[in-house]
């Protein structure tokens, strides 16, 4: 039995193409988005040895970039700030969705970290020099029958 008429073998110029999202980067936001992507890829494999979901991400990351106004920068530091400092584990859910609201939070420790080192950095101590001579064995004195318990 042959094919009925009218109808062509399925090659792949009849298949639907698949429509990618292409993002035109400037050179340092490429730079950006590699330390971003590295650090989501080194997290992954240091706590689940996989992956991270990648298509997933990179719509949430365009999402949050767009519609909160971030950059890739801010991006990472939130990441940082949620995982290292807060302790915030993205691979229970494979969700970059607490970004937007850990921005303000990761602002103020980066503020706050800045300015501690700073005062470290600008303090001076108080130095004073202290002699503390030796007592001499003749000055020292001596207790006979001296018993301790």
């Amino acid at each position: 039995m042959g094919r009925p008429k009218g109808s062509k073998n399925k090659t792949t110029e009849d298949k639907p193409k698949a429509v990618k999202s292409v993002i035109t980067l400037s050179n340092d936001d490429k730079v950006l988005y590699r330390q971003l992507t590295d650090y989501l890829q080194e997290v992954y494999l240091k706590t689940v040895g996989y992956e991270p979901p990648w298509a997933l991400f990179m719509t949430q990351i365009k999402d949050i970039k767009n519609h909160y106004d971030i950059n890739y920068d801010e991006i990472l530091q939130v990441l940082k700030y949620m995982i290292q400092i807060d302790g915030i584990d993205i691979t229970d859910r494979d969700t970059l969705g607490l970004v937007p609201y850990y921005v303000d939070k990761t602002h103020k420790y980066i503020e706050n970290y800045k300015s501690i080192r700073k005062a470290v950095k600008d303090f001076v101590p108080n130095e004073q020099t202290i002699m503390i001579k030796p007592i001499k064995q003749s000055q020292r004195k001596h207790k006979k029958n001296e018993v301790f318990d």
